[in-house]
This record gives structure tokens, sequence and C-alpha cells, in this order.
């Protein structure tokens, strides 16, 4: 399974359960911004502000370890760089699906995670 949280803080196990259950919620939180503009692709700044114009207040780093999470299981993809906040290239992001891949080359369909190579 892919680690959602590092204990950098030495933090007992209630605490590293609810920091996973926040990146989740920040996950989710993501991805249906995403999926509401699916035709439009968005940078991590972009859905930042976004989510902030809103009312969700959600930090840059959380933005981009959302985006790497929902890319590597699939349900969002790259689709090309643009000039970004800092005037650096940047990736942007766009919805596919809902629910995850899975891996196809196994007898039985199980989620992709680098456990099982795929």
């Amino acid at each position: 399974m892919t680690k959602l949280f590092h204990n950098t803080a030495n933090s007992d196990k209630s605490e590293i359960h609810e920091g996973i259950k926040r990146n989740y919620k920040q996950n989710e939180i993501v991805l249906k911004f995403l999926k509401l503009q699916h035709s439009q692709s968005f940078d991590a700044w972009d859905i930042q502000y976004n989510l902030s114009e809103q009312g969700t207040e959600i930090l840059i780093t959380s933005v981009r370890r959302a985006l790497n999470s929902l890319e590597r299981s699939g349900m969002i993809k790259k689709v090309g760089t643009a000039k970004g906040k800092m005037k650096m290239s940047t990736t942007l992001y766009q919805f596919v699906s809902d629910t995850p891949l899975l891996c196809k080359s196994l007898p039985k369909q199980i989620k992709r995670t680098p456990e099982h190579g795929c």
C-alpha cells in the first residue's frame, strides 16, 4: 500500500490514523474538483486557488501530494505543462475516472500498488 502519511515526529498511532484520514479526505476534495471541471486541466496552484475561493483551505504541498496519489491510481492524468505561478513549468492534470486502475495481468484483479508491481 502506498504510504499516505510519513511519521517524522514520532507520533502515536491515533495521530497517524487521523493524518491518513485527512489525506484521504484531501484526495477526495481534489478529485471532486477535477471531476466537476472534467473538460479542463489545472496545475496544483490553480486547484489550490479555486478550492480556497470555494472556502476549502488546503496547503499547496497537500494538493501536490493528492495529485501524485490520484495520478498513480489512474484517476487523473497528466495532460501537459504550462508556466505556473512561479514562472516555471508546471504539470497540468485532468480527471479520468472515479475508480482506481486495477492490475489486469494477475489472475484476480487487485488495486494497482507498488507491492504487486503494477
